[in-house]
């Protein structure tokens, strides 16, 4: 044996469900991304067929507990896919794959198919013979206890392999991998990273293709299979193939597969701008993720991600965007994101335009109140810094403007001071 070669991938999320846009069979665009981009790691890993030995998946196959009937199937397949290509794969649970009950089984117990070379793990330690010498020793942490930790026991003489799912501590700086709102989040400590027992680390739940500390110590994490959006640091994803030689040397080579554009547009400094200037701005950035000249639109398999941050925008000045222009021009964009943030970074507001991500809650501990006797925003001046860049106060008559803006004054003079 000159090398034993894995393919491994993990945090697939399949059933991962943002928007409200939908192919023709009514399937969301994100469910079938993530449908889409795992089938194309299980394609990419069969055409490499002569290199592979073996499949590992590192956990959150699944992105809830009780994946749908659809989701179900499309896992399967691509498993099965790959059973028929004769390659056995090794399916550890995540935490999104379980619950908080540990009586009930994890959701990838459903991919247990031992007959069909499908091995699904999740008992909280499972030690499984790759081949002779070859032993991967599978973490799910499904059925433990937040303190629980199981004894790993490697074998003498053997090339030991450790999968796992959870946050890494980098032993270098003792820094936590870990994700963000993540339910029931394990942490990996450092005496298994730096653990002499093991050739080769395979880790899931961490969202970006990296090494664990220094790439010398052998623990990668694969990465997720989509970017969820703007809350997944950018990056190839894909597959990883470790070829682990006689020797316990281990080589990395990394695979990419397609991914749904994104773009974060260029951040706009509104301080000293015109409500009409940043409209005009913002439109000329979404212009630029157009991949043709037609105008706005709509590719469902190549829509982009969009998100524009504006900072230091008045509250007057925010009111004067002509967002019906905007939004006309992010027609074409699968999910678009205006995040408009006040100055001083006092209120943070996410607007959604076509279809896109839902609005941040407003934080009232932190935002300006009317009242307070003149030590607070004042509204009214506010409001007149507002009129002049309305559309719709504009389409009036002067003397009829003016009326309108004077009782719309003493109006909300009269709530400040009530």
């Amino acid at each position: 044996m000159s090398s034993y070669n894995i393919a491994f991938f993990a945090d697939v999320h399949a059933g991962y469900e943002y928007g409200t846009k939908t192919d023709a069979l009514g399937v969301n665009l994100r469910v079938r991304d993530g449908y889409d981009a795992y089938h194309a790691i299980v394609s990419d890993i069969i055409a490499h067929r002569d290199q592979v030995d073996a499949v590992a998946v590192g956990g959150d196959a699944f992105h809830v507990s009780h994946p749908d009937i659809r989701t179900i199937c499309n896992i399967q397949h691509g498993f099965r896919e790959l059973w028929r290509a004769g390659l056995t794969s090794d399916i550890l649970a995540g935490n999104h794959d379980a619950t908080d009950d540990r009586s009930y089984p994890a959701a990838v117990a459903v991919l247990d198919d031992p007959d069909r070379g499908i091995f699904a793990h999740y008992k909280p330690y499972v030690k499984r013979n790759l081949t002779d010498g070859i032993v991967l020793h599978s973490l799910s942490h499904h059925g433990l206890h937040a303190d629980d930790a199981p004894v790993l026991l490697p074998e003498n003489g053997a090339l030991n392999i450790f999968m796992a799912h959870g946050a890494a501590v980098d032993p270098n700086n003792m820094g936590l991998m870990r994700c963000m709102d993540s339910p029931r989040e394990q942490i990996i400590g450092p005496d298994i990273i730096m653990s002499e027992d093991f050739v080769l680390r395979m880790l899931g739940h961490f969202h970006s293709r990296v090494p664990v500390g220094d790439a010398a110590l052998n623990t990668w994490y694969a990465g997720s299979a989509l970017r969820r959006g703007f809350s997944d640091a950018e990056g190839a994803r894909g597959w990883t193939l470790f070829k682990i030689h006689e020797d316990g040397r281990v080589e990395v080579e990394h695979h990419d597969i397609p991914q749904r554009p994104q773009f974060d547009l260029q951040v706009i400094d509104a301080a000293s701008m015109t409500a009409a200037s940043i409209t005009e701005l913002i439109i000329h950035q979404l212009e630029a993720t157009r991949e043709d000249e037609k105008d706005g639109e709509f590719n469902p398999m190549r829509a982009p991600i969009l998100r524009q941050r504006v900072i230091n925008i008045p509250t007057s000045t925010r009111e004067g965007l002509d967002r019906f222009a905007i939004s006309q021009n992010a027609r074409h964009s699968l999910t678009w994101m205006l995040e408009l943030i006040k100055p001083e970074r006092v209120e943070q507001e996410m607007i959604v335009g076509v279809d896109g991500d839902e609005a941040s809650e407003y934080n009232y501990d932190n935002a300006p109140t009317i009242g307070g006797h003149g030590n607070m925003i004042d509204v009214v001046e506010s409001y007149k810094g507002w009129v002049p860049t309305s559309s719709t106060a504009n389409a009036l008559a002067d003397d009829v403007r003016e009326v309108v803006t004077e009782r719309a004054s003493e109006h909300l003079r009269g709530a400040v001071n009530s």
